[in-house]
């Protein structure tokens, strides 16, 4: 009976001249804060049910009632405000393609785990970490600031870095951790990986997934003064190669190359 008068509540809710719109992919200019960035990074990677939104204090509305945690369904622009909105698909298919949006302003930037503002459609990896997250929504002209900030877990209150330093001198990292985020032409979507680094010795690991289940990817890079050279091997029999520059001032590493069938690769690793 409670379900029942919950799916007739909201089939009213929807009938309204307030409600009767329907929201579409959104385009234009929009930069996400680091709070928003935080947010969006708990909407791709947690599920969620109408209680643990209000743990994580996360803005949006949930419809789901049961103790079970899914993954949220949209992630909604509204003018300057963004929010995760997410539909027990089991009892109540809606959703803001279908009429829950109250207003023309009302866009979606994400469908599931899928940005698809401005025609991106640009798939993340349910376990991506905030800082490979910031590096693809840097690419793609959504963040403006620091990759390298800390970024915390609402819930657990622990901190996620986005670089695992191990040794400083002189405030400069020569061993660690940061995030690739990769072009590779035949992947609509951008690859992030992980990079392990020693820059003391002027040499790394490069660590990534392909998308479309595509395997795993390993490989290698090495620096000269100012310029190296990289590769990468993957499961799939695919290979790699090129050059990079290290931009000595930012800490930052660009590189460039082709793989076996002469397509065009190319990553930005963040700096300090």
């Amino acid at each position: 009976m409670k379900k029942f008068l919950f799916i007739l509540v909201v089939s009213l809710f929807l009938n309204t001249n307030s409600f009767a719109g329907k929201a579409k992919p959104g385009s234009g200019p929009l930069t996400f804060t680091e709070k928003e960035v935080s947010d969006f990074h708990i909407y791709i990677t947690k599920k969620l049910n109408s209680e643990a939104m209000k743990e994580y204090g996360v803005p949006g509305f949930s419809f789901n009632r049961s103790d079970k945690g899914f993954y949220a369904n949209h992630y909604i622009i509204k003018g300057t405000y963004k929010s995760i909105f997410q539909w027990d698909s089991r009892d109540v298919n809606i959703g803001p393609e279908k009429g829950l949006c109250s207003s023309p302003t009302c866009k979606i930037f994400a469908k599931k785990n899928k940005i698809v503002w401005k025609g991106a459609k640009t798939k993340i990896p349910r376990d991506i970490s905030i800082s490979e997250l910031k590096m693809i929504l840097k690419d793609l002209g959504f963040f403006d600031g620091s990759l390298n900030q800390n970024g915390a877990d609402k819930k657990t209150g622990k901190v996620s870095k986005s670089t695992t330093e191990t040794k400083k001198v002189n405030n400069k990292i020569f061993e660690g951790e940061r995030a690739i985020a990769l072009k590779w032409d035949g992947y609509s979507d951008l690859i992030a990986g992980k990079l392990t680094f020693k820059s003391s010795q002027r040499v790394g690991k490069i660590n990534l997934s392909l998308p479309n289940n595509d395997g795993q990817c390993q490989g290698s890079y090495t620096l000269s003064e100012k310029m190296g050279t990289w590769s990468i091997l993957c499961k799939n029999e695919m290979s790699a190669s090129g050059t990079l520059i290290w931009n000595m001032e930012t800490d930052s590493v660009t590189g460039k190359g082709v793989d076996t069938k002469n397509k065009t690769v190319q990553f930005t690793v963040s700096g300090k």
